[in-house]
C-alpha cells in the first residue's frame, strides 16, 4: 500500500513539475520496472512449471515404486500358480489346498498394502447399498438382515466390487 502510494505521488509530483522533461524520465523509469517486474513473472512461472514437472515425475517414481515392491511379493505365488495350472493343462491333478493357500498368500500380500475385503463368505450383516449388491432378484431395503454370499473388495476407502448377498432369511 505504502509503495502504491509513493508512486503516485510520484507521478503527480512529475506531472505538476516546470520541467517538460521530467514526465519522460518517469515514463522511462515506469516502463523499465515495468519490463522488470514482467521479466520477474515470467521466471516465477518457468519456476512454478518446472516444480509441477518434478513433482509429477517424483510421484510418478513413487507409484512406479510401489507397483515394483507389489509385483516382487506377488511373482512368486503367481509363478507357483503358473506352475499348477500346466499341470491341470497336461491332465495332472491339483490338490485345492494347494490352490486355496496360493490365492491366501495373494490375498495377504494385497491387504498388506491396502485392499479391504467387505464382509466374509456366510457373514450375516445389514445391507448396506454402497458396499452390498443383492445376488438375485427383488429389492432389500438399507438396514435389512442379508448373508455374505461372495465377498467385495475396497482400496484407499474406493469400492471395487461390491460384496454379493442373499437375504438373511433366504438361506440356500
Amino acid at each position: 500500500m505504502w509503495k502504491r502510494f509513493k508512486r503516485a505521488w510520484s507521478v503527480w509530483k512529475v506531472s505538476n513539475s516546470s520541467d517538460p522533461g521530467a514526465c519522460e524520465k518517469q515514463l522511462a523509469q515506469t516502463r523499465l520496472e515495468l519490463e522488470a517486474k514482467e521479466k520477474e513473472l515470467q521466471r516465477l512461472r518457468q519456476e512454478c512449471k518446472h516444480q509441477q514437472q518434478q513433482a509429477g515425475e517424483e510421484a510418478q517414481r513413487s507409484i512406479e515404486a510401489t507397483v515394483s515392491k507389489w509385483i516382487q511379493q506377488l511373482a512368486n505365488p503367481l509363478s507357483q500358480l503358473a506352475a499348477l495350472r500346466y499341470r491341470v493343462d497336461q491332465g495332472g491333478e491339483v490338490r485345492v489346498d494347494d490352490v486355496i493357500k496360493l490365492a491366501g498368500g495373494i490375498e495377504r500380500t494385497l491387504k498388506q498394502h491396502g485392499l479391504e475385503v467387505i464382509g466374509q463368505v456366510g457373514q450375516q450383516t445389514h445391507f448396506n447399498p454402497s458396499l452390498h449388491q443383492r445376488m438375485s432378484g427383488g429389492d432389500v431395503s438399507s438396514g435389512v438382515a442379508v448373508r455374505v454370499r461372495f465377498p467385495g473388495y475396497q482400496y484407499l476407502g474406493k469400492v471395487a466390487l461390491k460384496a454379493i448377498v442373499t437375504r438373511a432369511e433366504e438361506e440356500s
